[in-house]
């Protein structure tokens, strides 16, 4: 399964050391450069793509009509670096099922 991940510097550090080598970086509230970053791992014709929740607020109309078009790449929303701390077990887990192991 081919992974990619669309967000903050330090979220995809952190899924770089899992192993996700398709990543794209997107920082600040640049929607053109949002989209055209997501446009390019599209191109990619991976499985997944992860994107963080303040990119994913930038992009919500292009991935909902992409998800209407086509159910692959499946897209999965993540919290960025600032979320609550709360949202640890959730990206935890998420990483866990994408490269199929335990991270701890």
């Amino acid at each position: 399964m081919s992974i990619g991940i669309l967000g903050d510097t330090a979220t995809i550090k952190g899924f770089q050391l899992a192993g996700i080598t398709h990543s794209t970086q997107v920082e600040g509230n640049d929607k053109a450069t949002a989209l055209h970053a997501f446009r390019a791992l599209q191109d990619k014709k991976l499985s997944m793509i992860i994107v963080t929740q303040n990119v994913s607020q930038l992009l919500r109309k292009e991935l909902l009509n992409t998800l209407r078009e086509n159910p692959i790449p499946a897209i999965v929303e993540i919290p960025g670096k600032n979320a609550s701390s709360g949202h640890a077990r959730l990206i935890e887990s998420i990483t866990n099922k994408a490269i199929g192991s335990n991270i701890r």
